[in-house]
C-alpha cells in the first residue's frame, strides 16, 4: 500500500529530475519570459517589497527581476531560515548584500532588516493550475504564507519553469 507520504516523495523526484533536465539556455529564456510576465501583470504600489528566492537546484532564477526591481525602487528581501517548524523571515536583500550559507545549503543576506513582502515569488517543484505547491517537504513556505497573510495581504506566486506544472 502507498502512503500519501511516499507518494509525495515520488512526485517530488520525478518533478526534480524533470527540472534538471532543462538546459541552460532553456533556463535563461524561460527567466526572461518570466520577467516579463511578471511586469506584464502584477501591479505594485510605490514600495512595494518583494520577496524573492536565492535559486538553488535548476530552479527558475528570479535575481535578475529582483535587481530590476530594485532599480524600479521597490525594495527586495531573501528568506532566512530561523528555525525548524517556523516561518520564513524575509530580511533586505540587494545585489551587494553579504551573503552566507544558511541551513540547508541555501545562500541568504547575512544582515538585513526583517520586511513583510506585498509579493512573495515562491519556489517549488511542482504546481497546479489551482495554486497548489509541491515543495521539498519541510513545510517552510506553507507555515510563511500563512503567516504573512495574517499581517497583511500580500500575493504568492508560484515562479517555475512551465514543465514544472
Amino acid at each position: 500500500m502507498t502512503t500519501k507520504h511516499s507518494q509525495k516523495q515520488d512526485l517530488r523526484q520525478k518533478f526534480l529530475a524533470r527540472r534538471k533536465e532543462i538546459s541552460a539556455e532553456d533556463q535563461k529564456i524561460s527567466a526572461v519570459a518570466a520577467f516579463d510576465i511578471f511586469f506584464k501583470n502584477v501591479f505594485l504600489p510605490a514600495g512595494g517589497i518583494v520577496a524573492g528566492y536565492w535559486p538553488v537546484q535548476g530552479e527558475l532564477d528570479d535575481l535578475p527581476l529582483l535587481i530590476e526591481l530594485m532599480v524600479r525602487q521597490h525594495p527586495c528581501a531573501l528568506p532566512h531560515v530561523p528555525a525548524e517548524k517556523t516561518p520564513l523571515v524575509f530580511r533586505a536583500w540587494d545585489k551587494d548584500a553579504p551573503m552566507a550559507t544558511g541551513k540547508y545549503n541555501i545562500a541568504e543576506p547575512v544582515t538585513g532588516a526583517a520586511l513583510i513582502p506585498d509579493v512573495v515569488l515562491v519556489p517549488g517543484l511542482a504546481f497546479d493550475r489551482k495554486g497548489h505547491r509541491l515543495g521539498y517537504g519541510a513545510g517552510f513556505y506553507d507555515l510563511t504564507l500563512a503567516a504573512l497573510k495574517k499581517e497583511k495581504q500580500m500575493l504568492a506566486i508560484g515562479f517555475a519553469y512551465e514543465e514544472q506544472l
